[in-house]
């Protein structure tokens, strides 16, 4: 089963303040960036969705032109926001995202656990590294393992950063 990315990002936004649904999906769109765009037709039936199982409520905001429809997280939005945010099979630059909504001590919990995948990856690309050392490799695929390294190293040091700046107040 595929993660469920449009939930994450719904009740993520939502989570920081009550919208209506172009503005939701303005702002959807602007997490999603070049990865592609958020249709009406995706956003409204999730909406929907999510209202029927109580995680966000719907209420009609009378103005001057037509009236909105703006969307709240509920506790239980909430609490499933968490349990999606907490979900290591979501890409971790996702819930990275809306770190800042999840309580400190789970969120040093989840670097810790992101840091300890990156470096298991990097030991067994130190492996392949040391398996063809002194052996006639494609330069190509030499090259590519040789960046997959230094960028594991980056990654490890910056989250590592992160990890310490939890620890601040």
């Amino acid at each position: 089963m595929r993660f469920p990315v449009i939930e994450l990002l719904i009740l993520g936004l939502l989570e920081q303040e009550p919208l209506h649904g172009y503005e939701l999906k303005r702002r959807l769109e602007r997490l999603v960036g070049y990865f592609g765009t958020v249709s009406y037709g995706s956003l409204y039936p999730m909406l929907r969705k999510l209202e029927a199982r109580g995680h966000v409520t719907a209420s009609v905001e009378e103005q001057a032109g037509p009236n909105r429809i703006v969307y709240q997280v509920t506790r239980a939005g909430r609490d499933r926001f968490l349990e999606l945010a907490q979900d290591s099979s979501a890409p971790f630059g996702l819930r990275l995202l809306f770190f800042q909504s999840i309580p400190p001590a789970e969120r040093k919990r989840l670097l810790g656990q992101q840091r300890d995948a990156w470096s298991a990856r990097l030991a067994e690309r130190r492996r392949a590294r040391e398996h063809l050392a002194g052996r006639a490799v494609d330069r190509y695929r030499a090259a590519l393992l040789a960046r997959a390294i230094d960028h594991l190293e980056r990654d490890l040091a910056w989250i590592q950063h992160l990890i310490e700046g939890e620890d601040q107040p």
